[in-house]
């Protein structure tokens, strides 16, 4: 998952003015020449929960206006990889590894534009796993429909071990891989991201209605909506079939019911996949 620059940046530096100035004045306090050592563990105890405050209002604020399912969490990450590793995805470690994976089709060339979808991106590399572009193309398809032509925006696809080390190092990853369950599935192949930037607002609610009934009703994709990124982050699963399921999506008109969710008609999917 990537964080790219938004509209925020006002406040982004007012914060990044802010809490600088307030972790000083503590850190000073609990070294002043004198200072009692029961102070001292005060001042520190204030800083870890003004630290602690800030990280759930951060959290809040990332998550408003949007389904719970898509806010992304530990344990949404844990859970992709825990299907990762039990499907044995392969994690491209970098580019050569990356070609030997589509020589011997393990990974599939995504074309920059398709029907329903086009590529944008300076380090984005044009490859997934099969059943990764079989979602990318049914659910890009139903989108032109439903949008009267409109395409949909990918920014990431694959990644090497390497690209995410630079992306970490820019600040601009949640990914740290310092455990498995911190590892960025997007070295697997099977995930991708969705631009918000050239979407109307009725086009992300809709958005938004589908990623939730097909994970929360089918269980076929992990989404999560980053607010920061003005994205749409998408881990395909495995046993992802499109002949497995039939999905009736709502208008896009303007007043059709905000509450209104995709139906799904399900049907047996016959894949082994582990519990969550």
């Amino acid at each position: 998952m990537i964080r790219l620059k938004t509209g925020t940046k006002q406040k982004d530096n007012e914060q990044s003015t802010l809490w600088p100035r307030i972790k000083k004045f503590f850190l000073q306090l609990g070294k002043r020449d004198g200072a009692a050592p029961f102070i001292s563990i005060v001042a520190l105890a204030v800083l870890a929960l003004f630290s602690l405050f800030l990280g759930v209002l951060h959290a809040k604020e990332e998550c408003r206006g949007q389904p719970q399912i898509l806010c992304g969490s530990d344990k949404s990450l844990a859970w992709q990889n825990e299907v990762a590793d039990f499907y044995e995805l392969p994690r491209v470690k970098d580019l050569k590894m990356l070609a030997a994976l589509v020589q011997k089709g393990v990974f599939i060339r995504i074309p920059l534009w398709d029907r329903g979808f086009y590529l944008e991106g300076k380090t984005l590399r044009p490859f997934a796993l099969p059943f990764t572009k079989a979602f990318m193309d049914d659910l890009a398809g139903r989108f032109f429909a439903e949008s009267s032509g409109k395409s949909l925006k990918i920014t990431s696809i694959v990644r090497t071990e390497k690209d995410q080390v630079r992306l970490l190092r820019r600040k601009i990853s949640d990914a740290d891989g310092k455990t498995p369950e911190r590892r960025s599935v997007h070295t697997t192949g099977a995930a991708f991201d969705i631009s918000k930037l050239p979407m109307s607002e009725g086009e992300v609610r809709w958005l938004r209605r589908v990623l939730v009934a097909l994970e929360e009703e089918l269980g076929v994709i992990e989404a999560t909506e980053e607010m920061l990124n003005n994205a749409f982050h998408i881990m395909v699963f495995p046993w992802y079939n499109a002949e497995a399921w039939t999905i009736e999506l709502v208008s896009l008109d303007k007043n059709s019911n905000k509450k209104q969710v995709p139906k799904i008609s399900k049907k047996k999917i016959k894949k082994k996949k582990p519990r969550r």
